[in-house]
């Protein structure tokens, strides 16, 4: 019995290290699922090998983890239950690997899935594509203080970014729009803007010192009582719209993971509005 506890608690490891690891590195799911994988395979390879049940210690070590993401990763991005077999299908590999040849076969699956598959499921849960008029939305302009609408931006294919100064994903995000920005620099028809909300006690006094911080060149505006954030049926922040040139909503992303390509994909996408 001691055996079965040491590898529940094998797995608890595996989570702490995964939390650190997302906390203080990286929260790349490429990189993470990746490094889970890697764990299992080697505390299976160790420790589990020689136990004669070996379908319950695999249970026990991968059960934390597993947990972990059905609370922590699914309700954002329901796609990655993939995940979680897959972790299963590391544990097994570990056990079974009596050869070198299986565990390096093992490796090549685990980048093939954390590198290739990932993004792919990142992408697919955090986008919606459509093509529906814009419900009415209004906020006000940092540099003057002036109310603005959709209105004034008819006839260009609009970005909107809705952000928060206190969050980290936000300017990760932000970081891929200067990517886009410098791609359509010269092109007049493409408008990338940034709104940024009441959550998290955010305030206009603290947009603009918030934009020279990080040298971000975009036209920025806040979004009072996040009423425009709400009617684009948004709940948390990054939330990024695209509207085409009518005036129609094209394209929402809520949420950010620095496994997906957002620039190229942005980029792509915005080349289909325009003429």
């Amino acid at each position: 019995m001691k055996y079965y506890l040491k590898d529940f608690l094998g797995g608890i490891l595996v989570v702490i290290l995964t939390i650190l690891t997302m906390n203080f590195i990286t929260l790349d799911l490429r990189i993470v699922t990746f490094l889970i994988a890697i764990l299992l395979m080697g505390y299976a390879y160790f420790f589990i090998k020689k136990r004669n049940l070996k379908w319950l210690s695999i249970i026990l070590l991968v059960l934390p983890i597993a947990t972990a993401f059905y609370f922590g990763i699914l309700p954002e991005l329901p796609g990655m239950w993939m995940a979680i077999v897959f972790f299963l299908f590391a544990a097994v590999i570990g056990y079974s690997a009596s050869i070198k040849k299986v565990v390096f076969l093992g490796m090549a699956l685990f980048a093939v899935f954390s590198f290739y598959i990932v993004p792919g499921i990142v992408e697919d849960n955090l986008s919606e594509h459509g093509n529906e008029a814009a419900p009415e939305v209004q906020f006000i302009s940092i540099e003057n203080g002036k109310m603005t609408s959709l209105k004034d931006f008819e006839a260009h294919v609009l970005v909107l970014d809705f952000f928060g100064t206190w969050c980290a994903p936000c300017i990760k995000e932000m970081d891929e729009l200067k990517r886009v920005q410098e791609h359509f620099r010269d092109n007049s028809k493409v408008e990338i803007i940034l709104v940024c909300t009441e959550q998290g006690g955010d305030t206009p006094d603290k947009v603009h010192p918030f934009m020279m911080k990080h040298n971000l060149d975009f036209k920025a505006y806040f979004d009072t009582g996040n009423v425009s954030h709400r009617n684009l049926k948004f709940t948390g922040v990054p939330a990024l719209v695209i509207l085409d040139q009518r005036g129609n909503v094209r394209f929402r992303h809520e949420g950010y993971n620095p496994s997906e390509n957002l620039a190229k994909n942005l980029i792509d996408f915005i080349n289909t509005l325009l003429p």
